[in-house]
């Protein structure tokens, strides 16, 4: 896992609105509502989408996705090491698959592998 790098981010809030146009503001984001019963909209910058925004959310938090070629492999390793799993392997379509994890210091973050 030596060329792993952070590929995507996501907020999750209970003001996704005010978040929206705080960073369209801040850093010029634009953003695509996602079709679906939840409120989340994909964040772009410079044409590239670079994470998300997850709205009707209890708390306020950013969660960094790591980018690794084999998901099983990673989140297992990262378990070993002492992490603990919120949301094991789990396949978002042909997009991918992305665990979300709490390291041994309480930091959550999540692996992805892409699809295809």
């Amino acid at each position: 896992m030596k060329s792993a790098t952070f590929v995507y981010t996501e907020l999750s809030t209970h003001a996704a609105r005010k978040a929206r146009e705080f960073y369209g503001e801040l850093f010029g984001w634009q953003y695509q509502d996602v079709p679906g019963p939840h409120q989340y909209a994909l964040v772009q910058s410079g044409g590239q989408v670079i994470g998300g925004i997850a709205g009707g959310q209890k708390n306020n938090q950013w969660l960094p996705y790591v980018g690794v070629a084999d998901i099983k492999t990673a989140t297992a390793k990262a378990k070993e090491l002492g992490a603990t799993a919120e949301v094991e392997c789990r396949k978002f379509g042909d997009m991918g698959t992305a665990s979300v994890l709490v390291d041994p210091t309480g930091a959550r973050f999540a692996l992805w592998q892409a699809g295809g």
